[in-house]
């Protein structure tokens, strides 16, 4: 009965009821993913905040990047855009790092969404984003194939090298 007692209060206005029961309805589903989404975001040891999205994509990233490099490649690979997150001349989430503009050349293959990940990758993302690490550092926020002019301190792990703005040296 005590679930009857709120019925008979919505009675007196029953056009307005069915109209309440579908408006929750409708707003139930949307609001299930907020909360879903709320409770999959979890903050990495430098407080730098994540989604389950974020791992996927920095699996993605990872695996195109890095994928025939050693675990320490491609942990490297994943904290450099961990460092940029946390550096105020890049985006601050994750996802805002991958597909800024001009910055990472994967993103723009078509195949780069639909080509499948395997699990080892997320597993180093999850790893990385949980603490470990092989950097010195978290002013390293660059990498590449090749020995570039703009990096300070560059250093070399396996087929890339990494290291720092030469205008955040110092």
């Amino acid at each position: 009965e005590p679930t009857l007692e709120p019925t008979p209060t919505a009675t007196p206005k029953p056009t307005e009821k069915p109209a309440a029961t579908q408006e929750k309805k409708k707003e139930t589903p949307k609001e299930q993913p907020k909360a879903a989404k709320a409770s999959a975001q979890h903050t990495t040891r430098k407080g730098i905040s994540y989604t389950d999205k974020d791992v996927e994509e920095l699996a993605r990233i990872i695996f195109w990047e890095a994928g025939s490099e050693s675990e320490q490649g491609q942990m490297a690979v994943a904290e450099v855009i961990l460092n940029r997150v946390q550096h105020s001349a890049w985006p601050d989430t994750i996802q805002g790092v991958i597909y800024q503009a001009s910055q990472f050349t994967p993103t723009e293959d078509p195949d780069y969404k639909t080509r499948p990940v395997d699990s080892r990758f997320y597993t180093i993302a999850k790893r990385v984003l949980d603490g470990e690490g092989v950097l010195c550092c978290d002013n390293v926020t660059y990498f590449s194939r090749g020995k570039s002019d703009y990096m300070a301190d560059p250093f070399k792990i396996g087929r890339h090298w990494f290291g720092h703005y030469k205008q955040c040296a110092g």
